[in-house]
């Protein structure tokens, strides 16, 4: 990504994954429910915590909609507006969260899926 900078602005991007383990070497969404309750729980706030302590002026969740069961889980009522018409881009809004909040899918997905332009847009709107 490019370098974004800023005089008096904090401009520091943040990224981190929702989920601190994997389930079996693969994915947490794998895991049945039971499972996934108690990892959500064992991480309860550690997210909102890490954003409170950084304060970065933005963050980027690369995780797509699959994963957004676990935004609101973590963020109780977060609003998810669409950036353009697709799912594929989502602007988030939360009281813990930066106003330049943003989810798009995992850069794998992205690159596949030629949507890598989306990180170029995110960085746009980021400033």
């Amino acid at each position: 990504m490019e370098k974004i900078e800023g005089k008096g602005v904090n401009r520091a991007i943040m990224w981190s994954n929702l989920f601190r383990v994997d389930w079996n070497d693969g994915s947490v969404l794998k895991a049945d429910e039971q499972s996934r309750d108690i990892i959500r729980s064992a991480q309860r706030n550690l997210l909102r915590d890490e954003i409170a302590i950084l304060q970065p002026g933005s963050v980027v969740f690369l995780t797509g909609p699959s994963y957004d069961f676990e935004l609101k889980a973590e963020f109780e009522g977060v609003g998810f507006n669409p950036v353009d018409s697709s799912p594929t881009l989502a602007r988030l809004v939360h009281r813990h969260l930066p106003r330049q909040s943003f989810r798009t899918y995992h850069p794998g997905y992205l690159q596949r899926s030629k949507k890598w332009y989306l990180i170029g847009q995110i960085a746009s709107l980021i400033g």
